[in-house]
């Protein structure tokens, strides 16, 4: 191995850079500039979604042979949309900070449950381990504890301020993060209870943390079917999937983006707008930072297993969390 790193030495060290990534790619997409301009949340991931298929080819080193499309990837990328579908809805009802926080928790349970009992994968460095989780488990509790507010008002009158863009949920304040502020007249309904709102907000993060749980399942079993047994074949096989995934999400993005703004527009009279000058800029920002992240849960996943490598990349959360403080001060009191 390069700098004479074992695999698992290398495997936690994607992990450390994975988790810096994914807990850092929405930054560009959070400023005060981007939220002024209320971005549907869709539009981003469009910019997003050409950043990563565009970033993607950087894999394919000279040499390294032709590329040939990894079907499994496919599933990945249909596993992908249906997370953000899912994040899109829980954002909108419990928050960004609760949703990050439940997710990723059950997203670490799900990928340790696939390593561990369907693919017996063996244990890795137990610290490395511990410490991942004490450290999601502190961001997780520290994300939710934040927005307690979002329980206080989902269980009193004032419902509409957390439904609409009139308060931040988060700070209690006016000013919320528009990338989540659909307005979901389904979920004012004067039948539905308070209880039954959060109960369905909580509901789409738990399956969100589950689809993004299965995420790389499907690599798991294409080094399976390609036989990738040294650690060559398994970079090969990785380069082969983060590619193919790439170039997967680019071509599954219409049919998830065209019936979402479709049905936007015509049920919730929601006009969108591209703005080419900034949208793009933070969009393919936010792509880029997050394929890295990407292709460090890959390689971590190849290195030390879903269950030490995918799940530990969950630990993100504290970055974000960290973000959350420092920069946008959407924690109450900051």
């Amino acid at each position: 191995m390069v700098f004479g790193w074992s695999e698992e030495t290398w495997g936690y060290a994607f992990v450390v850079i994975g988790a810096l990534a994914f807990g850092s790619y929405d930054v560009a997409t959070k400023t005060k500039g981007i939220q002024k301009l209320k971005p549907d949340p869709m539009v981003i991931q469009i910019y997003i979604s050409l950043a990563i298929f565009i970033t993607s080819w950087v894999v394919l080193l000279p040499g390294s042979g032709t590329f040939n499309i990894d079907t499994w990837a496919v599933l990945s990328t249909t596993l992908w949309y249906t997370s953000f579908i899912l994040s899109i809805f829980s954002k909108n009802i419990i928050g960004p900070m609760p949703t990050q926080g439940i997710s990723s928790g059950v997203t670490l349970l799900v990928s340790f449950l696939w390593g561990k009992l369907v693919f017996a994968e063996p244990s890795t460095n137990i610290v490395y381990s511990v410490l991942g989780i004490i450290c999601l488990s502190a961001g997780i509790a520290g994300l939710t504890m934040s927005s307690s507010d979002v329980l206080e008002k989902f269980f009193s009158d004032d419902v509409d301020s957390i439904l609409t863009n009139e308060t931040d949920p988060l700070t209690g304040s006016g000013r919320r993060s528009h990338m989540y502020s659909l307005n979901l007249s389904w979920a004012k309904k004067d039948e539905e209870s308070n209880s039954t709102k959060y109960f369905i907000g909580l509901l789409c993060s738990i399956l969100m943390g589950i689809t993004q749980g299965c995420i790389l399942v499907p690599l798991m079993y294409s080094l399976d079917n390609a036989k990738a047994d040294t650690i060559l074949e398994r970079n090969g096989a990785g380069q082969m999937f983060v590619i193919s995934f790439g170039v997967s999400l680019i071509l599954a993005t219409p049919f998830f983006a065209v019936p979402y703004l479709i049905i936007l527009k015509k049920y919730f009279r929601k006009n969108f707008e591209w703005r080419l000058r900034l949208f793009p800029l933070a969009g393919l920002a936010s792509g880029l930072i997050w394929n890295v992240g990407n292709c460090c849960a890959i390689y971590a996943t190849l290195y030390i297993g879903l269950s030490s490598g995918y799940s530990l990349i969950q630990t993100g959360v504290v970055f974000s969390g960290i973000w959350s403080i420092l920069l946008f001060g959407e924690i109450r009191g900051s």
